[in-house]
Formats: C-alpha cells, structure tokens, sequence
C-alpha cells in the first residue's frame, strides 16, 4: 500500500486488519508517535525486535483496543491505580508495571518482568485497533539508540520494507512521546511526553471520629498498613505514592493521646500508637484531603459542604464509638475496623 496518495478509509482500514491479523507488521499511527505493530501473540516480541533492529526480544508495549482490554490486562490493580488509570486513558501515557500483576495472552511469548501498557486515543488507531481480535505489541520506527521517523524518512524507510504495510496516509502522529510511568512498585517517570500531570496514584484521605483517641487512629494505621501491603511497601512509602493518611476528631482536644484500649487493640495487631496526638477537624481541613471517611454519619454531616466524605465501610455500616465500655468493646470496634478498610481497600483496588 502506498501512502503518497490517500485511499479510502474502508479499504485501507480493511487491508491492514487482514495484514495483522495474518501475522504482519503494520505501521499504524497513534496519538504520539508513529509504531510499527504485530498483533500480540506467539512469537511477537521476537519478531518485532528483529524488525526494529535489536538482537535479543524486547518488551514492547501492549497497546490496547479500549479500556476493557485494561481491565483483562490489570484485573486487580492496587489501590487508587485503576482510579487514576481510568482519568488518563485513553491518552499519551505509558503504564509499566510488574508481570506478576498482569494478565497477559497464554499464547503470547513475554520476554520480561515487566509489561507496558498504552491506550491511544488517535481516531485512525482506534478504527483499526476495534476491529482486531486481540491487543497489538508496537514500537516506534526508528533504529536502536535513534529518534522516532517522521514523513520523508519515514517514507524512505518504509519503502525499503515491502513486508511491513503503511497506513499512515494523511494521519501522521503529533509526534510528542507518551509519558512512561513505571511502577516497581513504587512510581517512577522514565519518560516525560504528552502527559504531563501528577503521576501518583494516591489518595490524601482524612479519617474521622468524635474525639480521635479511639476509633479514627486505629484506623488510620489500619488502612495505612492495608494499602501499603497491597502495593508490596513499607508504611513509610506510602507518600512516595500519593498515599496521605491522617486522622481528626469533631470534638477532638488537640495533643490527646489514644485512650489505653485502643492502644492495647492496636499493639495485638502490631500497631504502634504512641505518637499519636488528637487532631481538631478544622485544622485537620487545613491540608485539605481529597476524601474523609467517617465512623459514622453524625461525623460527616460535620464537614462543609465543599469537602467530600463518606463512611469508611464503602458498605455503610457505622462502626460504634467504644469509649467508656472496656476492652470487649475496643475488641468489637477492632473487628469492625479491619473489615471496613478491607472493603475500603478492595472498593479503591476495583475497576469502575
């Protein structure tokens, strides 16, 4: 297929369908960058490298069909990933994450501990991309080590590759990289491109009680150490994700210590609360979170109407403040702690 003069949509779309779908290699735009493309199955990878120049296989990116493709791929992303994933893609970013997270093709031969994903949202890439049977493995046409080919050179090197069909025609790419986030698992920039906003997935959350010496900073450490066990982390590196967890009180009196109970039901679960100090709501607010979640509804109808709260049991039920009962009761709250951040946590790790 020629492309120095254009052709229908229909037929060109049509041809390269078929072209991929019988093992070929394609040069398809995209919304950043040119790529040569091989549907994502046996010996792709391989293929692709020996087609781009490199003597050993290398991993490609998957680029997807549409956001389901994400889902199949990343079936239990950890938490607030698939939330930021879902307000990015499609567009110019490039997710790599751990194999071990992912769910690739059986048949697809992967030659690494890690796999990138993109989504272009380029309208000529997304009428091919629709009508495959499968995810596409692509790279940008250029050789190792050298820039992206753009129009003439690009032409040139095409031209030279009779097996690799073309259907660029008139829609040649921005030509702006995508922006390649690594998660190992912590985040990592390895590129900057055409996304250019916050890379961290987390959220800065606000846990809300009467007087934040019973039931807000057990949960706090609760859901702090919930989170950072589903990313693979220490506690200590939550912020490196995004991840600001703190706690306050409605009535609280700033500079109070948890009550002996909460400490004791805490320390049983390897909890440390000692340096934990009562925190006002009002100056808690001044940091302004991105969520409170509250122990009960009386604690949210406390907040102005500009901050967004919700219960901590994405399920609704309230957790009972424990105060003055004695231990059977801090137990009690311990039990109904745990599973509302489980639940917390499960609500933050699902695709929406």
């Amino acid at each position: 297929m020629s492309s120095d003069k254009p052709e229908s949509r229909a037929t060109s779309d049509s041809q390269v369908v078929r072209h991929l779908e019988d093992g070929g290699i394609a040069i398809l735009p995209t919304d950043t960058v040119p790529g040569l493309a091989i549907l994502a199955r046996g010996d792709a990878a391989r293929r692709l490298s020996i087609c781009k120049g490199y003597g050993e296989p290398r991993p490609f990116a998957l680029h997807l069909r549409h956001m389901e493709d994400l889902r199949e791929s990343l079936p239990k992303p950890p938490p607030g990933l698939a939330s930021w994933l879902q307000q990015r893609l499609p567009g110019p970013w490039t997710l790599v994450v751990p194999s071990e997270w992912t769910n690739l093709p059986i048949d697809l031969e992967w030659p690494s501990a890690t796999v990138g994903f993109r989504i272009p949202r380029n309208e000529p890439y997304v009428d091919i991309a629709s009508r495959l049977s499968r995810p596409l493995l692509m790279t940008s046409v250029n050789a190792p080590g050298e820039t992206p080919l753009f129009g003439e050179a690009l032409r040139k090197w095409t031209s030279s590759k009779p097996e690799i069909l073309s259907c660029l025609g008139d829609h040649q790419p921005a030509g702006i990289p995508s922006t390649v986030v690594v998660f190992n698992p912590l985040p990592e920039i390895k590129r900057k491109g055409g996304g250019t906003d916050s890379h961290l997935p987390g959220l800065k959350v606000l846990v809300l009680c009467s007087g934040n010496i019973c039931r807000s900073p057990v949960a706090e450490s609760i859901l702090r150490r919930e989170i950072a066990s589903s990313w693979g982390v220490e506690m200590d590196d939550l912020e490196s994700l995004g991840w600001i967890i703190h706690s306050a009180g409605t009535f609280a009196l700033p500079g109070n210590p948890p009550t002996p109970e909460s400490m004791e039901v805490a320390a049983g679960e390897g909890l440390n609360l000692d340096d934990h100090e009562a925190t006002p709501l009002e100056i808690a607010l001044e940091d302004r979170p991105d969520l409170v979640l509250g122990m009960a509804e009386n604690h949210l109808q406390s907040l102005p109407p500009e901050v967004a709260g919700e219960l901590l049991d994405p399920g609704g039920s309230e957790i009972e403040d424990p105060f003055g009962q004695g231990i059977p009761a801090y137990e009690t709250m311990l039990v109904a702690l745990k599973s509302a951040v489980r639940a917390r946590v499960e609500a933050w790790s699902s695709w929406t």
